[in-house]
């Protein structure tokens, strides 16, 4: 759902739904907040948590990228 409101240009319902993810699920909680990276206007803050968090994750990888 959170893909489809991104989609959709509904930016804040998508990182709702992202940090709901982030929250619920810890072995999703990287590829959530990559995804809000790609979602919210100031990407660079996002993807450098990744980083920070989950250094050794794709994710991080694909954030660093």
């Amino acid at each position: 759902m959170a893909s489809c409101h991104r989609r959709l240009e509904q930016h804040n319902e998508a990182i709702k739904l992202y940090n709901q993810i982030a929250g619920g699920d810890k072995g999703r909680t990287p590829g959530a907040m990559l995804q809000i990276g790609y979602t919210q206007d100031n990407a660079i803050t996002a993807f450098t948590k990744v980083c920070r968090l989950f250094p050794k994750h794709q994710h991080a990888n694909r954030a660093h990228a």
